[in-house]
Parts: structure tokens; sequence; C-alpha cells
């Protein structure tokens, strides 16, 4: 960072909270000797800020979030909450930047721009294929759900026929019972009767 502790050799033979201690006091000493990081964010891709507003809105942001850092810095004060301002700012232009370099379309249609084909006819062939792409997205979940209802349905005809078979069986099963007890029976009435005579 530019510091240039006065005795650092020195340094490496005195136990740890001296050697903070020494490196504070000679901050406070020779505060000059720190150097604010820059915060503020090279240009954007002129391609990417043409394709995309919201893009270079956040960009701005940023660098603007950045200024205002730098700015605190100096002055020492309200530091966190410029800083959690300029965090908040990287993140949101971090995140948008991932979803338009994982755009195809967007790919596609900044290196058209680059090729130096007119913005207008890159922006229209952008925006219909978008609209083509989530077009297509919708009619396959839509048929996704038509496929799961329709699992769904079988499925319940399948448990309607499955019980039904089930309690055919099991009639059958009680008609066969009733129809051997009643042999049973005839079979011992016959033999009581045999016996009688």
């Amino acid at each position: 960072m530019g510091l240039s502790i006065t005795g650092a050799a020195k340094l490496g033979k005195i136990p740890l909270l001296d050697q903070i201690t020494a490196i504070r006091d000679d901050l406070d000493a020779n505060p000059s000797a720190y150097r604010i990081k820059s915060y503020v964010p090279g240009e954007i891709s002129e391609a990417f800020a043409r394709l995309d507003p919201d893009l270079a809105y956040l960009y701005k942001d940023m660098k603007t979030a950045a200024i205002q850092l730098e700015q605190a810095q100096r002055s020492g004060q309200v530091v966190d909450m410029a800083q959690w301002r300029f965090e908040t700012a990287e993140s949101a232009y971090q995140t948008r930047l991932l979803e338009v370099r994982s755009n195809e379309n967007a790919k596609l249609a900044m290196q058209r721009l680059e090729e130096g084909e007119e913005e207008l006819a890159v922006r229209r062939a952008l925006r219909d294929e978008t609209m083509q792409k989530d077009m297509n997205e919708a009619f396959a979940r839509q048929r996704k759900k038509r496929e799961e209802a329709k699992r769904r349905a079988e499925e319940k005809n399948n448990g309607w026929m499955l019980i039904f078979l089930l309690g055919w069986a099991f009639m059958q099963m009680q008609a066969r019972m009733r129809a051997r007890e009643l042999e049973l029976s005839r079979l011992q009435h016959d033999f009581f009767n045999a016996q009688a005579a």
C-alpha cells in the first residue's frame, strides 16, 4: 500500500501487538503513505452498452457509486454507506453482465454491431429472436404441463381400474368360498342322512 515503516527489520523481533501499534503510529505520522484504492471501473464495451440499456444504466450507477465512495474515503464520512452502495451497484452490474454474456442471441447481436451492421436492425433482430425464444420456452412449459396432467389422469384412471379389479377378484374369491361352504354343508347333510338311515 505504499507504506514505509521505519525500522521494519526490527519488527520481526518484537511481539505482534507491538508490530501492529508501530504500523498504526506510522500511519498516523504519515497519512499520505496510505493511498486510497481506486474503485472507479474502466469503460464498458460500447457494443454491450448499445445493445442492453439496462446494463448501460447499471454501469453508470456503479461508476457514480465508485466516485461517491472515493469522495467519502477522502472526507472520512459515511464510508460504510458509500462502500455498501458501491458493492450493491457492482453486484447488480456484474449479475446483468453475466446474463447478457450468457444470452447467445445477445452475443450474436453484439458481433453484428461490431461488424458494422445498423444498430436499429440489430436491435430488432435481437428483440425478435428473444421473443421467439421466450415463446418457445412458454410453449415447452405448456406442453410439459399438459403431459403431466395427462399422466396424472392416466394414473388416476389406472388407480380406479385397480380398485375395480381388486373388488371383482375379492367378490370372486368370496363366491368360491361360499360355494365350498355350501358343498361341505351338503356333504355333511348327506352323510348324516346316510347314517340315520
